[in-house]
């Protein structure tokens, strides 16, 4: 506003400053202390936040808390440059689980001494694929229906037929 305009209005003083000056002045002094008190707290709640989730994975909670903002877990993704923030990727459709395996059955199959690529050659263990027929393998292990031969090998033992 030019002063002889905030003169006629009445916000400017004869000698020539303004009467809100030190208002404003101490406005800007109190949004100072409060977007620093602000800080203070959102660092605060960062801590007890993270702090939070160091117990909940302690305890086996996992993941009860939502990811920290700004915080991924795992890798970035291929071709993001740091401090890009990463393109949003298109949801995934859950896997069909397919038909249950009997997992006797596939003992059953298996040749005397057999290893990991003889089990998924059964259709149903192939289907599960190794993530779901090394479990199998160990469950035959502690049930003491297969033995380790040497590393990666295994040997049925017999009598297992009649069980099943």
């Amino acid at each position: 506003m030019p002063r002889r305009a905030a003169k006629l209005a009445g916000l400017e003083t004869s000698t020539g400053g303004d009467r809100f000056a030190k208002v404003r002045k101490e406005a800007r002094r109190v949004l100072e202390i409060l977007q620093k008190e602000i800080r203070r707290a959102e660092d605060d709640l960062r801590r007890l936040v993270e702090q939070a989730r160091i117990w909940e994975q302690a305890i086996g909670l996992g993941e009860a808390l939502p990811p920290a903002p700004g915080k991924r877990r795992g890798r970035k993704p291929k071709g993001v440059a740091s401090g890009e923030p990463a393109a949003p990727r298109a949801a995934r459709k859950p896997r069909a689980a397919g038909p249950r395996v009997d997992w006797d059955e596939v003992l059953r199959s298996l040749p005397e001494v057999f290893g990991i690529e003889d089990v998924l050659k059964h259709p149903g263990a192939a289907a599960k694929g190794k993530a779901q027929s090394y479990p199998a393998m160990t469950r035959w292990q502690k049930a003491g229906r297969i033995e380790k031969v040497e590393r990666g090998r295994f040997r049925r033992i017999p009598g297992d037929e009649a069980q099943g």
